[in-house]
């Protein structure tokens, strides 16, 4: 998990990251393999739950994740 945490530092990433080392938040989530994405809101509410690789940058996404980060 450090190099992980080193990689994060040296290319300026700000974002909170989490360490789960008994593994409970994946036996949480269901979680079957990588990548996995969990959206959650500002309550906590997990939102969506996206299984493998997803054009993150398509206008889309970008609309879709704005209106759940401006919701109230």
């Amino acid at each position: 998990m450090e190099k992980a945490f080193i990689y994060i530092k040296e290319n300026g990433y700000t974002f909170p990251v989490y360490h789960n080392p008994d593994g409970s938040a994946a036996r949480q989530f269901m979680v079957t393999g990588v990548p996995e994405t969990f959206i959650f809101d500002k309550n906590g509410i997990l939102k969506k739950k996206v299984i493998g690789p997803l054009e993150w940058d398509s206008p889309q996404i970008i609309e879709a994740l704005n209106n759940l980060i401006n919701e109230h």
